[in-house]
Order: C-alpha cells, then structure tokens, then sequence
C-alpha cells in the first residue's frame, strides 16, 4: 500500500494512460478515450484500476452496492490529513510520519492510509461487512483496520463496542435521501441521466430524516463525548446542509469548527464539516475553505496578516522577540526561521496585567505556562514574500484557545507594537510637538490604524464591533490620488474600499449620516463639448438612466480592468472614473436600504495642504497631485511637466485646481450641521 501526500488527481484522470496500464479498464474506453459514467460495470472498473494502480490494492465492489469515486475519497482523506497537521499538539502545521492515529470510518470503505493511521470501519448492512472484511485481510490490512458491524438502534460512535479509549477523528458519507420516495422523485426531476451510474442499496442512500438528521444525531453524541474524539467530520452532498449543521454546532456552543468543497473535474462537488470541543485550531485554508458560503457562518479566522511597509526582518524580529519575551508567556523565538511559538494564561498584555507585573522581578521568575492548559497558543511567522522588498509580512496563527477577543487583542498588541501609531506617527513626523500633544491629548480622540486595501478594511473584529456600536457619523475621505495609473490599480483602494465602508456603514446601529469625499471630476465626462461650449459643473450624480447600470459596469471592471462606459465617456483620467462609479455605487446601496437621506457626497477638486488648522502649510508630501506636480516641475531641468490625460480637448478641459484641506474640512462639517444630503460640488 502506497502512501500518498497530494492530490494525484488535480487535473483528472488520464483515461488514455490508465487504459494502458489495466487492461481491464481498457475494454470500457471509448476510441475518443472517453468513458460512458451511465454504464455502472464502467464506473466499478474505473475505480478498481485507480485503486490497484495508484494504491496497491485489489478489491472487489459489489453490483448492487454503492461505488464511491477514488479521486473524491482522497480529497476527504487529504483534508482529514491537513485537519490533523494544524492541529497536532507539537503544533508544526505540517505532515508528521511519526504521529499514530486511530480514526472510526461509518459506512465501510477503503482509503489510502497514512503509515501510523489504524481504522475501524463500521457499518449496519451485511453485505457491505462483508465484502469490507475481504478487502481488508486481501490487502493484509488486518493489523491496522478492524471492521465493525454496528445496529441502526446503537450509538453511531460507540467507543465501547469499538474497543478503543478515544479517536483522532471520525468519518463517514452518509445518505443523502430522507425516504425511497425522495429518491424516486429526484432522478424523476432531472431533465437528463445523472452524469455517473447510482448502484447503490436502499440502505446506503436513505435514512430517516436525511443527511442532515444523521449528522445532527453525531453532534448529540459528540455532546456526551467530547473531546474524546479529537475531530467529529463528515462528508454531505448538499451544501444547504452545511448551513443547517454549521448553525445547530453554533446553537451548542462551539465555535471550533471547520467546513470545506471538495471539487472534482467539473461535475462532482461535495462538501464536509467537522468540529471539535477541544481548543485547537486548524489553519485557515482548512477551515474556511467554501467559496459560495454565508461569512458569517464561516468560523472565526485563525490567522491575522499584517504589512510592516517599511523595516527589515531583522528589526522587526529583534522588536517582537524583545516585546513578547517582557511579558509573563512562554515565548520562544527562532531567529534563523524568523518564526515563534508561545503560550499564555491570560491576557497579559493589557496595560492593567504591565502594571502589576511592572517592577515585580519576583513576579517576572514565577512564570508558569502549561501550555496544555493556556488560554491562548500562537505562533508568529515574518516574511519577505509578496511585498516590496523593504516591507515584511506578519504572519500570526491562533494553535490554541477558545476566545477569538483573546486572541484578537493579542494580534492588535502585535500590530501596534510593530507598526506604531500610523496616523500618530504621520503627525509626529510633519506637524509640531505641541499642535499633536494638543489633538491627541484631548481624551476625545480613539484612533484605530486601518489599510483600506485588507479584508475589513484592516481592523480587528473587536474594532469592528466598536465602530458598530457606537459610531453615528462616518466620514469617508481616504483613496489614492494618482492621476497616472490604470483603472485596474485604483479600483480597489477607491471603489472596493469604499464599499467595504458602506457595508460597514449599514451595520452601524446608529448611524446618522455617511459622507463620501469625492473629487469634482468625477463628472468631467458631463462638461458640455466643442470650442464655443462653457465649461459647466454639474451636481448631478450621474446621466439619468445610468443608475440601474452600476453594478454591470462594476462588475465589467473587475473582470476585463476597464468598461465600455469608461472607454467612451471622456473621463480625463482613470481616478476620475473610479470616483464616478463610486458615487453611482453608494447612491445605489443607499437607495437599497431606503437611506438616501443619510448619504452626502462632497466633491472638492484637488486638495492643497491646509491654509490654517491643524497647522499652516500642513500635508503629507507627495499625498496630493499638487505636490506631486510641484515636485516634478522643481525636479525638472526644463521647468515643463507634462501630466498624462484621456479627455480630448485637454487644454480647454482639463484643470488642475486646488483647495486647502482645512476648508474642505469645514464646508464638509457645516453641510453635516445643516442636514445637507446628496451632492455638494465644491470648485
């Protein structure tokens, strides 16, 4: 029996190569090397090659018996092993060959094994024991699975009667059909004969109740037993049912659980959930891994990413090393692998727990960390990959706990100690001491670093659920200026972002007003034509009979990186476009949710550093097209700086104007004291 550690079976079955390896599966090929899957002795012969060939086993399958696809078989085993790798108690997130592992298989089947797997295969239907044992003992299986015949009026995990203290998991795949007439009436309904053979008994393809009932019966079970077995799974093929079974774990009380798709060729797609009542965690692409999935049924994320845009591995090992090992955790850090491990009993971080630990040597020694029984186990990875070369990515994985704010505040504490204060930095840096200690000091001021280019905008969830609460006004004013580059690169930072803000937006209990800074060109492609026409501004938010196009054109952006509209509206840039469909987007979403009046979109032109508050002259250079043409002409040796456009006519249309920060600021606020709504342009 071979051990097998990938998926051999990623890009399908090559019939054509298998016909010359069994000339048994070669009778059944068709001279185009295609296979007809409605001819059940095709279908068995199928997997009995793949089982012979890719595994070394010789077995016999039944005619009236179900067949289950090898290569869909191996995609569970494969992820049974990834779930196990993340959540081994030596916590290396990686295949370890030395590890023993005892698993309970409902539902007789053969699968590929790793070295130290050993099984005990159940089952309630004769036949099936049967032909299970004589798989095993042709194979010389017998010192590592043990078949098992079980009774439907039995627990389907009896321990007991297995003969084992505990497992490592369970798996099973169980009926789909809740009645024969269910299942009558669904090949009835189909328009055309199923893509693959069904030889399978009643007993394998109906229970009472469905595949929803059976697994909910495990999930009582699992009640009684829990962490007797490590990880409770199973494979179901409806993924309404994974819904259903996802919200019955979370109406238990546990919120340690994995779902996944597995997707085999183009036709056969299964789905599996499993859970766990103990405190490890699996790894994210484990444990989330549904694309078409309600998100706020997915498990809570065990990984948290963060860019440091400037530094080196370097320093930022020597920082977290240095801050993690001042505090009372377990905390090993290896610097050749820029990768740590640790542990803590409690949220030690906290200002209250540096207080009480500070100056307290004694306190300091008596550190005593079981990590079998810590509150929280994370492991901290930094890497040079996807990122510019003098950035770093932080990396930090949740092992092990049961708070998902524990290990959130953890990440924060991280972040804040590795990236600083952004905003407070910016300040520090272009502003005088006095004017930050002023803002900042006032006590009325929270501030939260965010990156409008990362899922949720960068915050925590415990950020999140703060600005959820408590926030009434959102103003949002963030987005590259960069008058250069293409569609595709600003879409995201403007477009994406500011929609992640209104979904954000309409989860706030009690807001009162949104306001979308946005730019006076985002309707240039509206200024009248030919050499006799005034130039006009308009206040409109688009041509009518466009709104209902929005998320068409949205959705052509993000597939082809342009849209027709762009290519024919004389836009002068791609920035100015993406501000269009912005306001276009959040004046839909905001109809959606019968919140018009909420919404104010203030349209500056270009933004020039402050005139008067919080300091004259203030601006972050090159934050601005201004600054950014101020600094080319000074650089330029002819004293001429071209600036690139679409729009035609650019000498008698374009127009780079400004206006200072600060009195954006106001007029921004005086329109939120008034009441104002819709569209403000402001020249």
């Amino acid at each position: 029996m071979r051990v097998i550690r990938n998926n051999i079976y990623k890009d399908d079955v090559d019939f054509a190569t298998l016909a010359l390896q069994s000339p048994e599966f070669a009778k059944y090929l068709k001279p185009n090397n295609q296979l007809d899957f409605s001819d059940p002795d095709a279908v068995r012969q199928l997997s009995k090659s793949l089982l012979q060939r890719d595994f070394g086993l010789n077995v016999h399958i039944p005619e009236n018996r179900l067949c289950p696809p090898v290569p869909n078989r191996l995609n569970y085993i494969l992820w049974l092993q990834s779930l196990l790798d993340t959540t081994g108690k030596e916590y290396r997130d990686d295949y370890d060959p030395d590890r023993k592992v005892v698993g309970l298989d409902m539902y007789c089947s053969l699968h590929q094994y790793g070295p130290q797997w050993n099984f005990v295969a159940t089952d309630i239907d004769d036949e099936n024991i049967r032909t299970s044992q004589e798989a095993v003992s042709g194979n010389n299986l017998d010192s590592r699975i043990r078949v098992v015949k079980t009774d439907t009026s039995g627990d389907l995990i009896p321990l007991d009667k297995l003969e084992v203290e505990g497992l490592d998991f369970t798996m099973c795949n169980p009926p789909f059909y809740t009645s024969r007439e269910e299942l009558v009436s669904s090949a009835q309904a189909k328009e055309r004969p199923p893509f693959s053979a069904c030889t399978g008994a009643e007993v394998e393809m109906v229970t009472q109740g469905g595949e929803v009932a059976f697994v909910s019966r495990m999930i009582e079970e699992s009640l009684r037993l829990r962490q007797k077995v490590l990880w409770y799974t199973s494979m179901l093929g409806k993924l309404s049912s994974v819904s259903i079974l996802v919200e019955k774990l979370i109406g238990h009380g546990n919120h340690n659980y994995a779902v996944t798709e597995f997707v085999q060729g183009s036709k056969t797609r299964r789905w599996a959930i499993a859970w766990s009542w103990g405190d490890l965690r699996p790894s994210v692409d484990v444990a989330r891994s549904i694309t078409t999935f309600p998100k706020h049924l997915l498990p809570f994320p065990s990984e948290y990413v963060f860019n440091i845009p400037n530094g080196s591995i370097d320093d930022a090992s020597q920082k977290l090393d240095k801050e993690l090992a001042s505090l009372s955790l377990q905390w090993i850090w290896r610097s050749n692998l820029a990768m740590g491990v640790g542990f803590a009993m409690e949220n030690v971080w906290s200002r209250q727990a540096r207080r009480k630990m500070k100056g307290s040597a004694e306190a300091m020694q008596s550190i005593d960390v079981d990590d079998s029984r810590a509150a929280l186990g994370f492991k901290v990875q930094l890497r040079k990959e996807g990122i510019e070369e003098k950035g770093v990515r932080v990396l930090i994985r949740w092992l092990k706990g049961t708070d998902s704010v524990l290990f959130e505040s953890f990440c924060g504490m991280v972040k804040r100690k590795l990236e600083g204060r952004k905003l407070l930095s910016k300040w520090r840096e272009w502003l005088p001491p006095n004017i930050v200690n002023k803002v900042y000091d006032t006590k009325r001021l929270i501030v939260l670093d965010g990156d409008i280019l990362l899922p949720n905008l960068g915050f925590l969830q415990s950020e999140l659920g703060m600005i959820r609460d408590e926030d009434h006004i959102i103003i949002h004013a963030a987005s590259s200026i960069n008058l250069g580059s293409a569609l595709k690169r600003v879409s995201d930072p403007i477009i994406g972002a500011s929609e992640i803000m209104a979904n954000l937006a309409f989860t706030c209990k009690r807001l009162d007003r949104f306001i979308y800074v946005s730019s006076a060109y985002s309707n240039a492609h509206l200024y009248p034509r030919g050499p006799d026409a005034d130039v006009q501004i308009n206040e409109e938010i688009c041509e009518p009979g466009r709104q209902s196009l929005v998320l068409d054109e949205l959705n052509e952006v993000r597939k082809s990186g342009t849209s027709q509209a762009y290519e024919a509206e004389n836009f002068p840039w791609a920035y100015a476009y993406a501000k269009h469909i912005t306001e276009r987007l959040l004046q839909h979403y905001f109809s959606v949710h019968a919140a018009e009046k909420k919404l104010l979109i203030i349209r500056p032109c270009v933004i020039r550093p402050a005139q008067h508050f919080p300091f004259p002259g203030y601006n972050m250079p090159m934050s601005s097209p201004i600054t950014m043409t101020v600094t080319a002409f000074a650089l330029a040796l002819t004293r001429e700086v071209r600036i690139a456009t679409k729009m035609d006519d650019p000498d008698g249309r374009v127009t780079i104007d400004e206006v200072p920060v600060d009195v954006v600021a106001d007029r921004l606020l005086c329109h939120l004291a008034m009441g104002t709504s819709g569209c403000i342009h402001r020249r």
